[in-house]
């Protein structure tokens, strides 16, 4: 979630446009993320189940 909510970390000249959740208990970056990371922890169908 990181690279895309802070995308001038790694590359300065790329800027965000919108980026958003639906579903989350949370409504705050950290929260979601937390959520996020949660979930993972509990899949156990997938190595890496929260990249895309």
């Amino acid at each position: 979630m990181d690279y895309i909510r802070f995308p001038h970390n790694k590359n300065p000249q790329e800027k965000i446009e919108y980026a958003g959740g639906r579903n989350f208990l949370s409504s705050t970056h950290t929260g979601q993320k937390a959520e996020m990371i949660a979930l993972a922890r509990e899949s156990v169908h997938s190595a890496k189940p929260v990249q895309h």
